[in-house]
């Protein structure tokens, strides 16, 4: 039985997608940002979230999520680069980012700390984007 043009358009598409090596290796940047909101969280200084109930505090909490979106993005992009081998320096970079990103992004979100958040959040961004371009492997 001869194959469809439009058959071998979806094998070729498909195999386009490589399998990960290791599966959880996905998981490993979803869960480090996860338990770095949930320590942001809990180490968050409630006094500081009580004392900006002003015009401020709104701006401040557009702020977080816009770095909400932007550390969800990087996860997105990270989890995709992660279906290909990654060389491990990498890999701890890329995590160390994500976690001092998504962190950050919780601590504005509780106005707590910001200029030290600020740091967090913009360093992790640099680490980031410097991990990217030393990622010489990258499809």
């Amino acid at each position: 039985m001869p194959a469809t043009e439009e058959t071998m358009m979806k094998t070729l598409t498909l195999s386009r997608l490589p399998s990960p090596d290791n599966p959880a290796l996905i998981l490993l940047p979803w869960l480090a940002a996860l338990a770095a909101v949930i320590a942001a969280l809990t180490l968050g200084d409630p006094a500081a979230h009580l004392a900006g109930e002003t015009d401020t505090s709104g701006l401040l909490r557009g702020f977080a999520m816009l770095k909400g979106v932007i550390t969800l993005v990087a996860l997105l992009l990270l989890s995709w680069r992660l279906l290909w081998p990654v060389p491990r320096f990498l890999l701890v970079g890329y995590v160390l980012a994500i976690v001092s990103m998504a962190g950050a992004a919780a601590m504005v979100w509780q106005l707590s700390y910001l200029g030290l958040v600020s740091i967090f959040f913009h360093g992790g961004l640099i680490l980031l984007l410097l991990m990217a371009w030393k990622d010489s492997s990258a499809h």
